[in-house]
């Protein structure tokens, strides 16, 4: 779905539920549930190429079809994976520590890693140290646990917070950290 067809579908919803008085915050919308907001981010630092650090079935994939994706995961959701984006890259059984890529990413899609209950602040550190080295912008899309200083860590690893915003209809927010080593 493009870009400009996704906003326009996302006026015209909110536009309808704005009528019938109906609140925003009930609004989901499959398969089309990929926030406008960060494709336009996306855009603005003229994002290429993406990484999908823990994509699950690689449904991200049918959203970013303009950017040459990669996805990976630690589990192997193989057998089940959205096959809409014909030019993506998937990795799985891997931890993204053990993977090498052959570029620098323009950014990483981090929709819900710093929000998982069986992960700890160590491998939060090990990701981001990962994503030092190989992404030039992080895109962190969800409400991450509060028991770990996942900002601090972003922090401390010189990425610097540029956008920090609520998504209309989304009971979450989207953050774009830049990697000030890279960019």
């Amino acid at each position: 779905m493009s870009l400009e067809l996704c906003k326009r579908l996302n006026i015209a919803l909110q536009n309808i539920l704005l009528k019938v008085q109906m609140p925003l915050k009930l609004l989901v919308i499959k398969p089309c549930d990929f926030p406008p907001e960060v494709l336009i981010e996306m855009q603005l630092r003229k994002v290429k190429s993406v990484i999908d650090v823990g994509c699950g079935k690689g449904v991200a994939s049918s959203f970013l079809p303009e950017f040459e994706y990669t996805g990976i995961d630690k589990a192997n959701y193989g057998h089940c994976v959205d096959g809409s984006h014909r030019h993506a890259n998937f990795i799985w059984n891997m931890r993204i520590q053990d993977y090498i890529p052959h570029q620098v990413f323009d950014a990483a899609w981090v929709k819900c890693i710093f929000c998982l209950n069986e992960i700890n602040k160590e491998e939060v550190e090990i990701i981001v140290a990962w994503l030092k080295r190989w992404v030039k912008y992080i895109f962190l899309l969800d409400t991450p646990r509060i028991d770990i200083d996942w900002q601090k860590i972003l922090a401390d690893a010189r990425f610097d917070l540029e956008v920090h915003a609520s998504i209309v209809g989304i009971p979450s927010v989207m953050q774009v950290w830049r990697n000030t080593s890279l960019v």
